[in-house]
């Protein structure tokens, strides 16, 4: 599933299976946000800066496991620097 934009739902998350993709710091609402074993939470790095996530404004609880062997339960997602500088 995807979270592109701003969401202003007060009530918890619960990501049991599979990816959740966030694109923005409000994308989960403002309560908190539970990612389970076989989930994982993946954040989108602004303008491609992978050290500039979201910054969630929800309390965050993850039980560690991964979902397929090769994602972990948080991710922060971004393809690099920009050029140009």
């Amino acid at each position: 599933m995807c979270l592109t934009a701003a969401n202003a739902f007060g009530a918890s998350t619960y990501w049991k299976k599979g990816i959740l993709y966030v694109a923005k710091s409000s994308g989960l609402g403002s309560a908190e946000a539970v990612i389970s074993d076989s989930a994982t939470l993946q954040l989108q790095a602004v303008s491609f800066n992978p050290l500039n996530p979201p910054t969630l404004t929800n309390n965050l609880e993850a039980t560690w496991r991964r979902v397929g062997g090769t994602h972990g339960a948080l991710e922060v997602l971004g393809t690099g620097f920009p050029r140009g500088r």
